[in-house]
């Protein structure tokens, strides 16, 4: 019930009293005219009462609502920045797996240089040594003969 509704319902009911009494004046009324008023008078504050707890009543389910709608309206927000919170936690998840990958392919590259560097050392040391130890040009052959393995 609004301010307004109630006001209006007071206003009623006392123009409604004020009538009555005119009219019971208006005959001549004595004392059961006089009981008459108390009674109207005694219904009317009744009346009063009933109003204002009404009012009382629509204040504390607004205030209800209001505080309805404001938990909603926080908890929607927590809800949006645990949102924003997950995202950015699956963005930040995402490239420390990317930089991991990089991390794994580095190690690999540098492992493969490794081994084809061994092999290009074995294969000069075999080139080196076949031509000091018995290769058939004329270095392996000169190196023999100051060592002595000539012909």
């Amino acid at each position: 019930m609004s301010t307004e509704a109630a006001e209006f319902q007071s206003q009623q009911s006392q123009q409604g009293l004020a009538q009555s009494l005119d009219a019971l004046r208006g005959a001549g009324g004595g004392t059961g005219a006089a009981a008459i008023a108390q009674a109207m008078a005694q219904q009317q504050a009744k009346t009063q009462q009933q109003i204002a707890a009404d009012i009382s009543k629509q204040e504390v389910a607004n205030e209800r609502l209001a505080a309805q709608g404001q938990f909603q309206m926080q908890s929607q927000e927590a809800k949006a920045g645990m949102d924003i919170q997950g995202k950015e936690f699956d963005r930040e998840s995402t490239i420390f797996g990317m930089e991991q990958q990089n991390y794994a392919a580095a190690l690999e590259a540098k492992a493969k240089q490794r081994e084809a560097g061994a092999k290009g050392l074995g294969a000069l040391g075999a080139v080196v040594g076949g031509g000091i130890f018995g290769g058939k040009g004329s270095f392996g052959k000169n190196i023999g003969a100051m060592f002595g393995f000539g012909d």
